[in-house]
């Protein structure tokens, strides 16, 4: 209050603090986002750790997440708003999985989007159940991921190794979470949808989706990186975050205008 700064507090439900994994694994998060430091992560500055709370404390985003955002949209965003909103997040999960960090449950949700101007700033958050990998342990002082066997996301935008056996995980697995989230954006409908979590499962699994060439207005290039991201076979995808912003990428002599609320 002295500082007439404002900050977001995360913190854990009252029936989860108590259980020694699930807030190891809550503060592991804070731990991993304070080391990442990228324009386009959501920055963590502090937690609070007491027998009443277990919280964090992060720099406050006063926008909406990008799923709020597609659901208020009537008509998909032209291919250039899409690149100005997506690239950067490709950017930011670079940088995670150059620090060894795996997200494993990026959807829209986790991407928020900070008013900028006209458009949006958008920021990767909840790195609650990152996977850490070997090289990367010592960043965030821990022995690895919690639960390594465990299936972890969200389900309909899981990657097959994610539903057959977490161990599999990898950055690959991210680019294929990044896949469906960029068809959501660019369709307004999501990749993956079912009446049950098996048949969720069994397309994921089958890489069955409504074919982007069936769907009117969008982009060659952006389809066809969504069709790559979105391989079954992880070795089929993009290797990394740079070529999947190379896959998207324009002329620099095409306008990317800013990114436009859908109320303004």
């Amino acid at each position: 209050a002295v500082l007439q700064t404002q900050f977001a507090l995360k913190v854990l439900e009252p029936a989860y603090r108590e259980r020694s994994e699930l807030r190891a694994r809550f503060l592991s998060e804070a731990m991993i986002g304070a080391k990442l430091h990228h324009p386009h992560i959501v920055r963590v500055t502090d937690t609070i750790s007491t027998p009443e709370v277990a919280g964090i404390v992060m720099e406050l985003v006063t926008g909406p997440n990008l799923e709020t955002y597609i659901r208020s949209l009537s008509k998909p965003p032209s291919a250039a708003t899409i690149r100005a909103l997506f690239v950067p997040v490709l950017e930011a999960v670079a940088e995670a999985h150059r620090q060894g960090i795996v997200h494993r449950d990026l959807k829209p949700a986790n991407i928020l989007l900070e008013p900028a101007g006209n458009g949006h700033h958008p920021k990767v958050t909840d790195f609650g159940i990152a996977k850490v990998t070997d090289a990367a342990r010592e960043l965030v002082q821990k022995k690895g991921s919690t639960h390594a066997d465990a299936r972890m996301g969200t389900l309909a935008y899981m990657s097959p190794e994610q539903i057959r056996h977490a161990k599999e995980v990898t950055v690959r697995s991210d680019i294929f979470s990044l896949g469906a989230t960029l068809y959501e954006l660019a369709t307004l409908q999501v990749a993956f949808n079912g009446d049950s979590d098996y048949e969720i499962m069994h397309q994921i699994v089958e890489g069955r989706f409504a074919p982007l060439e069936q769907i009117s207005g969008v982009d060659p290039l952006i389809a066809a990186a969504i069709t790559k991201a979105l391989q079954p076979d992880p070795e089929r995808r993009f290797a990394n975050c740079e070529r999947f912003i190379a896959a998207l990428s324009v002329s620099i002599a095409d306008p990317v205008p800013a990114v436009t609320s859908p109320t303004a």
